[in-house]
């Protein structure tokens, strides 16, 4: 099921800022129950091998095995103990997206494409070795707040705030199917197998199951919290827990914080719902025979 919330998060461009005069990067230590521990790591130069001399604010937080390119972060306070290792990204492309805006989505494919989503409710396809814009996937009104490749690597999936579910033409950029039927803003989507069917949750409260080629709605999963759905993904359960015979289920996370398993032959009531955080599910991600949360 889903994984422990616990989780470091270091600001995405600590490898540039540390090397600044003075500089700082931010950290979060994070947990299913608040508040959340926040801290600085500060630079203070180069050491005579070319690597960053690092110190943090705060005892609880500390910085090992620095190496060009990566460094291992440590917390370890009255909430636990925790360590991961971060690595800087060894391309950083700044031009797709305009400068500032939050990116919500982003998937990419193993042929060097990728596809992204803003703030700005911009949707664009891109090179992944380059950063070069190949498509401007015009058609949605106002944010995109999902979007991803079907296992093709040449149609995407989108939706968003105009609760319009859409297929486009990597190739063309052409809108190939849009699908409506939800009643507020989709905020999450899975494909599954091949892409004859795809699922989404919206912040109507409701999760919903698609056949794209007829572009219907095979089920809708309505009891789930009354609040928005925020995340949704497939997946297939582990041998240790008895749920009957479902051979693929979904899982939802929901704005109020609650887990639901969802079988997608049966739209009428959950398999299981739990509670492991506090906050609101954002995202959920498939891993093996479980899943992987954020909060």
């Amino acid at each position: 099921m889903a994984a422990p919330t616990e989780r470091l998060v270091l600001q995405s461009d600590w490898d540039q800022v540390l090397r600044e005069r003075n500089g700082k990067a931010w950290v979060i230590h994070k947990t299913s129950v608040p508040p959340s521990d926040y801290s600085e790591l500060h630079g203070h130069g180069l050491s005579s091998d070319g690597l960053l001399y690092i110190t943090s604010k705060d005892e609880e937080f500390s910085v090992s095995n620095i190496t060009k390119k990566s460094l291992m972060l440590s917390f370890n306070g009255e909430q636990g103990f925790i360590s991961r290792k971060f690595v800087a990204p060894s391309i950083t492309f700044s031009t797709i997206h305009t400068h500032k805006k939050q990116v919500i989505c982003l998937d990419t494919t193993p042929g060097g494409l990728g596809v992204s989503s803003d703030s700005e409710g911009k949707l664009k396809l891109w090179q992944t070795n380059t950063g070069e814009v190949r498509r401007n996937l015009e058609g949605h009104v106002g944010d995109v707040y999902t979007c991803r490749f079907f296992p093709s690597g040449i149609v995407v999936l989108s939706a968003g705030a105009d609760m319009m579910v859409k297929v486009w033409s990597a190739e063309t950029g052409e809108c190939a199917t849009t699908i409506t039927g939800h009643k507020a803003a989709v905020l999450d989507s899975d494909i599954i197998d091949r892409g004859r069917n795809v699922i989404t949750c919206s912040r109507d409260g409701t999760a919903k199951l698609w056949d794209v080629g007829q572009q219907a709605c095979l089920g809708t999963f309505e009891e789930i919290g009354g609040g928005d759905v925020n995340a949704c993904s497939i997946g297939i359960p582990e041998n240790s827990i008895d749920l009957g015979t479902p051979s693929i289920v979904k899982i939802c996370g929901t704005q109020e914080g609650y887990f639901y398993l969802l079988d997608l032959r049966n739209t009428s009531e959950p398999l299981l719902k739990w509670k492991e955080s506090r906050g609101p599910v954002l995202s959920i991600l498939p891993h093996k025979g479980g899943f992987f949360s954020s909060t």
